[in-house]
């Protein structure tokens, strides 16, 4: 009986998370050892950075867009937008 092992290569899937949180869309993509984090409000990008996992990405998004909100209120606060 002669056996013949084939070479298999695994073709990479990329993950793909998208949510909103208040008025900025999150978008995380990744393959393997990273993923990286993009925060946009409308058609502008506001952040980005490379994460280690997906639960990270959660993370660091949701600290982004949180950030970027309490920044939005304190400069209505002082009537700067």
């Amino acid at each position: 009986m002669n056996r013949q092992r084939r070479n298999v290569t695994h073709a990479r899937t990329e993950a793909r998370i998208v949510w909103r949180d208040g008025t900025f869309r999150v978008e995380c993509v990744g393959q393997d050892a990273g993923m990286k984090v993009v925060v946009y409000y409308g058609r502008f990008m506001l952040a980005q950075e490379t994460v280690d996992s997906a639960d990270m990405a959660w993370q660091r998004g949701t600290e982004i867009c949180r950030q970027l909100s309490s920044r939005d209120m304190a400069a209505h606060q002082r009537g700067l937008a």
